[in-house]
């Protein structure tokens, strides 16, 4: 029986963490009557902040201590988005009247009803970062003592911002197969290679981990067949960066890192 018991209590740790480092979906309408959809937003590249409250002291403090993270290096990045989960039952016009008085970041806002509770753990307030594609959780808080821990929030949402893949069933729309070479870069050029199935115009962004634009070019003619394009990291420092590629239809992100 006590060896029943060991096995039953390692099961039910062993759920935990999986439900502590999944992100739980959700698909609800926000206070303006949008649809918020969490896995969408990350599958699209998105690096969401979710923050479940219901308006008391400590969720304050709590929001006030995200707010001075985004602030901190993530005011240009259109990749961190947060999202405000209201489980105190409270109406729309509060939850709006809260955020804009208090000046905390703005985000969609979701309106649940009082004995709603948030699937990575009971607190006030409630954190979790997820990252894009893996539908990861990077980082968790139930209390504002854990959430005070601003640089492991910050080393969240980079670790988050690095996994952004190359959106695969986008690319399968225009391309087989993009290689960015050599990475890391340690010379001065940077090339992209990949096989196009159609003929187009596409536009090539590369964006530092603030967002900030380092590299832009647009209407660059491909066509169909193998394509290289070449580009100059002279202007570029050591760090981790991202291609952001654009067609017609397509919205795709590629990891570079330049190490000279």
């Amino acid at each position: 029986m006590r060896k029943l018991y060991i096995i039953l209590f390692i099961a039910i740790i062993s759920f935990a963490v999986k439900a502590q480092t999944t992100a739980v979906n959700f698909t609800l309408n926000d206070c303006n009557g949008t649809s918020q959809s969490l896995y969408k937003s990350l599958d699209s590249g998105k690096v969401v902040i979710l923050f479940y409250e219901h308006q008391c002291a400590s969720c304050l403090q709590g929001a006030n201590l995200v707010k001075s993270v985004y602030n901190s290096k993530y005011t240009n990045n259109p990749n961190v988005e947060i999202i405000y989960l209201d489980n105190g039952g409270f109406p729309c016009t509060s939850i709006n009247s809260w955020v804009s008085t208090n000046n905390l970041l703005q985000g969609p806002k979701i309106a649940y009803s009082a004995d709603y509770a948030s699937p990575y753990g009971s607190g006030m307030p409630v954190i979790a970062i997820c990252g894009p594609y893996l539908h990861k959780v990077y980082f968790t808080a139930i209390s504002v003592t854990q959430a005070s821990d601003t640089a492991k929030m910050r080393k969240a949402i980079d670790s988050a911002l690095m996994q952004i893949p190359l959106g695969i069933q986008d690319v399968k729309k225009t391309s087989n197969e993009i290689d960015i070479y050599p990475n890391p870069v340690k010379g001065n050029t940077i090339n992209i290679s990949f096989n196009s199935s159609v003929s187009q115009k596409i536009s090539l962004e590369v964006i530092d981990l603030t967002g900030k634009s380092v590299y832009r070019q647009f209407d660059i003619y491909i066509h169909e067949g193998d394509n290289t394009i070449k580009i100059s990291d002279a202007e570029m420092r050591n760090g981790v960066y991202f291609c952001r590629f654009k067609t017609a239809e397509s919205n795709y992100v590629r990891k570079l890192i330049i190490s000279k």
